[in-house]
């Protein structure tokens, strides 16, 4: 079975105690950026609402940037998790990263701003916006190969789906940051992508399997 593959920041400590208290860190930093936003939000006072010295942050994060990507990182890993446990692999597993994606983006809205912001304004030469999608793109390539397998998708260069799938979300995450989508638009959006983009390659199976999940999507058309 395929796994959502893992983010390097949680290597980094070793013992039980030492991952518990990474993930605390990275989870009261969602709470930050969800409760005070992107520019109120620094490594001082994440450090004191996390009970950590300032120094041990730095330890781990270079910098605030670097502390928001890991903390994307860890939430992907928590879906991806979920996914695993509850969708069967390759095309359903797809579609059910999509909703709960969709859903996270749509039910914290803060702090997905804050995490564009923090995506958004990196350099195009970024190493860990590179990652983020490195990750993103890795994790649905083998999931389209396992729904090709299981004749959910017709036998096709995978590429321009993958290139589709691992950019187009976060351009609607983009153009809600930028004020050209409502959150509703989004949440609409940000599925839609995933309908478009596989439906050319779907074969009978996998028209199904699409069907069934749209019927479970509330505001897709709205």
């Amino acid at each position: 079975m395929a796994e959502v593959p893992q983010d390097p920041h949680k290597k980094r400590y070793q013992s039980l105690r030492q991952q518990q208290r990474q993930a605390a860190i990275l989870a009261t930093a969602r709470s930050m950026l969800a409760e005070d936003g992107y520019e109120s939000t620094t490594i001082r006072s994440l450090a004191e609402r996390a009970k950590v010295a300032p120094g041990t942050l730095y330890n781990l994060y270079r910098s605030k940037d670097e502390l928001i990507h890991a903390a994307v990182a860890d939430l992907l890993d928590e879906i991806g998790e979920r996914a695993a446990r509850l969708a069967p692999s390759g095309l359903p597993r797809m579609l059910y990263l999509a909703s709960e994606s969709r859903n996270t983006i749509v039910g914290n809205p803060a702090y997905a701003l804050a995490m564009s912001k923090a995506v958004f304004k990196a350099d195009e030469d970024d190493a860990l916006n590179a990652k983020l999608y490195m990750r993103t793109y890795d994790y649905a390539g083998e999931q389209l190969m396992i729904a090709q397998q299981a004749d959910m998708l017709i036998e096709t260069d995978l590429e321009p789906y993958l290139t589709h799938l691992t950019t187009l979300p976060w351009g609607c995450l983009m153009a809600w940051a930028k004020g050209a989508f409502t959150l509703e638009q989004l949440a609409d959006e940000y599925l839609r992508v995933y309908q478009f983009v596989l439906t050319p390659a779907l074969t009978e199976q996998g028209h199904e399997v699409m069907r069934s999940w749209l019927e479970t999507q509330s505001n897709i058309y709205s």
